[in-house]
């Protein structure tokens, strides 16, 4: 279970990609929120994407922000004496087509330059 394995390892924030979860939600388990970033608005099998983070509950006072760009792209902003910037990017497999993987550098790009 991940959970215990964060706790055993002492990780704080944990990046997932290839959740497969296909909403922007947020879910409360145990001493750890989940925070899902995805983009399926149609009902499809062959879903890969989605990405999320695991946070410890502990640990949230530190989020100013979450914010589920696509799919495939997640961003945690953490106050601190600087503002700190997370971002989890699952890129598309080569056989996806281009058009997929050009938005999804566009889109980093974009970020990347703020």
């Amino acid at each position: 279970e991940i959970e215990t394995w964060m706790k055993e390892n002492d990780i704080k924030i944990l990046a997932l990609q290839e959740t497969r979860i296909g909403t922007n939600s947020k879910e409360a388990r145990g001493s750890y929120t989940w925070y899902w970033s995805g983009e399926n608005k149609q009902i499809d099998e062959q879903y890969t994407a989605g990405v999320g983070f695991v946070v410890e509950n502990k640990f949230a006072k530190y989020i100013e922000d979450i914010i589920p760009h696509t799919d495939r792209i997640i961003q945690i902003q953490l106050k601190g004496t600087c503002k700190i910037n997370l971002i989890c990017v699952y890129l598309p497999p080569a056989p996806r087509p281009e058009e997929d993987k050009e938005k999804t550098y566009k889109t980093l790009e974009k970020l990347s330059k703020k």
